[in-house]
This record gives C-alpha cells, structure tokens and sequence, in this order.
C-alpha cells in the first residue's frame, strides 16, 4: 500500500509494509520509518472512527 500525507509537503513514509511483511527482509519493511504493529490497526481505526462521525 503507499499513502501519502499531503499537509506542509509530504510525509516521507513511503509504503506502508503489511503486518506480515515485518516478518520477512522485504524493501517495503527495511525501507519503512513505520513502527511495527501499528500502521494497519492505526489506518483502519481512523477510518472507523471517522465514519462514526458521519
């Protein structure tokens, strides 16, 4: 997945690496500044929070 954060330029996160890819030696997770275990349950909590303001 790549997501970028468009606010005063862009965020350089790049990819955003699966949480079984933190398992493996893959360019998404060794070139990754993401802490493991939180980028999908943070992504999809935002979301659900946010249609929950709806």
């Amino acid at each position: 997945m790549l997501f970028r954060i468009r606010r005063l330029g862009s965020a350089p996160t790049g990819y955003i690496p699966s949480e079984d890819a933190y398992g493996r030696n893959v360019f998404t997770v060794l070139g990754s500044r993401l802490k493991p275990g939180c980028a999908e349950a943070g992504i999809v909590n935002g979301l659900l929070g946010l249609m929950r303001g709806l």
